[in-house]
């Protein structure tokens, strides 16, 4: 029930770790996948890779919003995914951050989503369903103190996503909408925030690690299963759900 043969997705802030993973999943099960991202040429090499189409989106903008899902549209006559895999961060205490920065990062991942899913839910409703995924974090269940802004824009998008899967589900829209929240997974943003922790590497990735009660980081492959499990008629009767990727490190003491 898995499979996804027929069905039109679009994977925003897909080229790169999360993102891409789920993309080629999806393409491996059948899906057509379009890949959003605001670098052309980045998103067609990661289009490439995962066999993918490529898509102009930035996630910021309603215009281009509406714009790539008016291209899928009139390309397909469909769509039945959407998967917000668009995340950024910038490490900050609350004494550290400043309003620009809080701002910006959370028009990334709280205002984009909700852009995209104002965007998408009017083509959903014509084909009678439609499923969105929306990727969390465990920041927002286990906060930082040095994650001050990230933290509160995952939040916000938790929230945001409860009350868009009721709207939908009470209008009878057959739109579900759910979201995954992984733990430390090894992407190039993880990379790069284990390397900046002011020590050795390997010591710094053990610190972490041992933070996941499964002594591990997790790969993109692993949230990209669990996307393709909310993206199916497998979910069908699942919305407003918030699954965690994590190794267990939200239930850590």
């Amino acid at each position: 029930m898995t499979n996804l043969a027929g069905k039109v997705a679009l994977i925003a802030g897909g080229t790169g770790g999360i993102g891409e993973a789920i993309a080629r999943k999806f393409v491996d099960n059948g899906a057509t996948v379009y890949l959003g991202g605001r670098n052309p040429d980045k998103t067609a090499v990661a289009a490439e890779r995962c066999g993918a189409r490529p898509i102009a989106l930035d996630v910021t903008s309603q215009q281009a919003w509406e714009a790539a899902v008016a291209e899928i549209g009139s390309q397909t006559g469909r769509l039945d995914i959407l998967v917000n895999a668009m995340g950024e961060t910038i490490p900050n205490t609350i004494e550290q951050t400043n309003l620009d920065e809080f701002r910006y990062l959370m028009g990334i991942n709280a205002e984009g989503v909700l852009l995209g899913c104002q965007a998408v839910i009017p083509l959903m409703r014509q084909r009678g369903k439609g499923s969105i995924v929306n990727i969390g974090s465990i920041i927002q269940a286990k906060p930082t103190g040095n994650m001050t802004s990230y933290g509160a824009s995952k939040g916000a998008m938790v929230a945001l996503s409860k009350s868009i899967a009721l709207h939908c589900a009470q209008s009878g829209y057959n739109i579900r909408v759910n979201v995954l929240h992984p733990g430390g997974i090894l992407t190039d943003m993880l990379e790069r925030a284990v390397s900046n922790m002011g020590m050795p590497y390997e010591e710094a990735r053990a610190l972490w690690e041992a933070t996941h009660p499964l002594g591990r980081f997790g790969v993109p492959e692993e949230i990209a299963d669990a996307a393709l499990y909310f993206a199916s008629d497998a979910a069908g009767f699942t919305t407003g759900t918030e699954l965690y990727i994590d190794g267990g490190a939200a239930i850590r003491p």
